[in-house]
């Protein structure tokens, strides 16, 4: 029996906040129970590395038209949507056309680490990840760039909700993890998600994931 991966513990900690440019998602056509029959597939370590970094990047003064429903910066250092401890000042935007499609501007960029990226979907209170993270450097500020985000064949015909960001550094979680040895975000959130689904789950871990708090979370509804 394979085991679904749920973010319901995860989520229930954050108290995530949807970003101020939002878009309608047609509500998920299963019923939660569903949910428990498939896990996504991912690479060993959950991570699927961007081809050439980033799907594509707009130029500088054009903006499409599928992601003008949300608020971008047109210098670079003014005018992005939200802001967050993690990633500074940023912009995240699902395309309106393509759900898969996920467009980010950053004030602050990112050429020496990468930002790992989850797809998410969600009903009520929990949410899934879909499929694995892709893993990208954001070198310009100015730049929208664009993300196609990989959805596992089990879940097509759910909707793309949502993202989990985290940039790919390593950290000292506090105990259950030792803390003494760092450990990756992406590993550390999916040990997270993993021991939330063991047979005796063992809520610890997500705790100790929270507290660090090096992650972002972000609806799109």
């Amino acid at each position: 029996m394979k085991m679904v991966v749920s973010l319901f513990t995860v989520l229930a900690l954050l108290g995530c906040e949807a970003p101020r440019s939002r878009r309608t998602v047609r509500s998920l056509g299963q019923n939660s129970d569903s949910l428990n029959k498939a896990t996504p597939a991912i690479t060993d370590d959950g991570i699927s590395l961007a081809s050439g970094e980033v799907s594509g990047a707009t130029s500088e003064n054009y903006i499409p038209e599928e992601i003008r429903h949300c608020k971008w910066s047109s210098d670079g250092q003014t005018g992005f949507a939200d802001n967050h401890y993690h990633l500074g000042e940023y912009t995240v935007c699902q395309s309106n056309t393509n759900e898969k499609k996920i467009y980010i501007q950053v004030k602050n960029p990112m050429s020496t680490e990468r930002l790992c990226i989850y797809p998410t979907t969600n009903s009520g209170s929990e949410s899934w990840y879909i499929g694995p993270a892709k893993c990208v450097h954001l070198y310009e500020a100015k730049k929208i760039y664009t993300l196609e985000m990989v959805v596992e064949s089990y879940y097509q015909q759910r909707p793309l909700t949502g993202v989990m960001m985290m940039k790919d550094l390593s950290h000292h979680y506090p105990f259950p993890f030792d803390s003494y040895q760092a450990v990756r975000a992406t590993t550390a959130y999916q040990e997270c998600i993993r021991r939330s689904q063991a047979s005796i789950p063992d809520p610890r871990y997500c705790q100790a994931f929270v507290q660090v708090g090096q992650y972002r979370y972000v609806t799109f509804r």
